[in-house]
């Protein structure tokens, strides 16, 4: 999102940081007051715009940060667009609005000016090197190419990616993502960064985890801090959805799935209340059509949702 450096945008940037702020700081019967959050939200769209924008400043966060760190001191209380709903949901939904601002200040993409390739947030993009290898690179995913006349190196620096790669015995094609680099000694295989390491998947022939370790076709290696190295056996036909849009969920917990869905939604999800995330989900979703997956979850499990703009949504127990 870009921002124009005005001071009319740049008051409407701090207001819109400190209403959020302000459902935790004041507690729930100050919130519900008065009608000042109201009156501004109505008071012109842009309030809005900047509003929903938030959730893009998790790439950005030089313009939220000083916000978020000078203390609240304006004098009106406000009564929120909550009021239809229970007394006790406030809380769990102001938490879940204080976690998202925290989840803005920490997740930045580092690395993401120095890549070669990148996709946005529900991006999914397939190119072709020059070698006639290809590349399918995942939503919110960065890597940097370098090709020379002794070596193919990718370096996945953010994401997931596919890798259809073409033979070449006087060049190694390998991928580096972290601690981890992957040798293909065959065809298909994908690589993905996780929160805290890197997980391996072959699809077809065979990929050297370095230094030592080869896997085969159907085989996933994670590499995880602190822990010893994971072998899974993959269902090819649920682990390569991705690559056309779509996600299979097997009695996958609901956190799990909103997790998921989180990673190709431009928005956020939230779950206030952890008793539903243990309901287990299964069926095949189309990336492109989060609100559509939000409603079906809704129905299947007889959730109520809340919309704060079509950035922010809400699923919880009904009354």
């Amino acid at each position: 999102m870009k921002y124009n450096d005005t001071a009319k945008q740049k008051t409407t940037e701090r207001a819109a940081a400190e209403w959020l702020l302000r459902m935790d700081r004041l507690g729930e019967e100050a919130v519900y007051k008065e009608e000042e959050f109201q009156i501004w939200l109505n008071e012109s769209e842009e309030h809005a715009r900047v509003l929903s924008s938030f959730l893009e400043l998790w790439r950005d966060m030089d313009k939220v940060e000083p916000y978020l760190e000078r203390e609240v001191s304006s004098p009106g209380v406000v009564r929120p667009f909550l009021g239809r709903y229970r007394l006790a949901m406030s809380s769990a939904i102001a938490a879940s609005l204080i976690l998202m601002l925290t989840f803005v200040m920490s997740g930045k993409r580092p690395g993401h000016y120095l890549a070669d390739e990148v996709t946005s947030v529900g991006e999914i993009r397939e190119m072709l090197l020059e070698d006639g290898s290809r590349i399918i690179l995942d939503t919110d995913s960065a890597v940097d190419i370098d090709y020379s006349e002794r070596t193919r190196r990718i370096e996945l620096i953010r994401g997931r990616a596919s890798f259809y790669v073409a033979p070449d015995p006087s060049r190694p094609f390998e991928v580096h993502s972290g601690k981890v680099t992957a040798t293909a000694l065959g065809t298909v295989y994908s690589v993905r960064r996780l929160p805290d390491g890197e997980r391996v998947s072959v699809s077809e022939s065979k990929v050297k985890i370095s230094p030592a370790v080869t896997i085969g076709a159907g085989t996933a290696f994670i590499s995880r801090e602190n822990m010893k190295p994971q072998f899974v056996s993959l269902d090819l036909v649920r682990e390569n959805a991705w690559e056309r849009g779509k996600i299979i969920f097997e009695n996958t917990p609901l956190r799990q799935v909103i997790d998921e869905i989180n990673r190709y939604n431009q928005g956020r999800i939230f779950l206030p209340e952890d008793s539903i995330g243990d309901m287990k989900v299964n069926g095949v979703f189309d990336v492109s059509e989060v609100g559509r997956i939000v409603d079906l979850l809704a129905v299947s499990f007889d959730l109520e949702t809340y919309r704060l703009t079509d950035r922010f949504i809400f699923l919880y127990k009904k009354n």
